[in-house]
């Protein structure tokens, strides 16, 4: 791809992002992978000043819309459930049950019948799986078993 597609394409995102209309989108993927992919896919040392400028631009309007788990601790009990989980790492239950519980998080408590986890368990798995999908999670379970 050439330097010049990539600074219309990137123009056209800076466009989209002043409009609102990537917004949800945004507010799913991490900023860690979308700064981590761009660099991956263009070095900084080739770019000219213009694409540098660019991408800074982009950073920038990008920040207000992602995700942030420091938010999440405040309002957040120490335990959580199940729901809340599925919600974090943007999972259905049956990946839940199927690649996460009792596999990558244990429950510490339980009322009822209902499971409990720890808050930081869950913070921890989705900084190491850097809220890249369901599918890293099964990824992760097949290792674990195979341990």
């Amino acid at each position: 791809m050439s330097k010049i597609k990539l600074i219309e394409q990137m123009q056209e995102t800076l466009d989209q992002l002043k409009r609102l209309e990537v917004q949800p989108m945004l507010n799913d993927i991490p900023f860690e992978i979308l700064l981590q992919e761009t660099i991956a896919q263009f070095p900084t040392h080739n770019m000219s000043t213009q694409l540098l400028e660019s991408m800074y631009a982009f950073v920038q309007l990008a920040l207000p819309h992602l995700k942030d788990w420091q938010s999440y601790d405040v309002d957040v009990p120490d335990y959580v459930n199940i729901e809340w989980i599925c919600t974090q790492l943007d999972i259905r239950r049956s990946t839940f049950y199927k690649s996460v519980n009792r596999i990558l998080l244990f429950p510490v408590l339980k009322v009822g019948r209902r499971p409990y986890f720890l808050k930081s368990d869950v913070i921890a798995l989705f900084n190491k799986t850097r809220g890249m999908g369901p599918h890293v999670l099964g990824k992760l379970a097949g290792k674990v078993r195979k341990i």
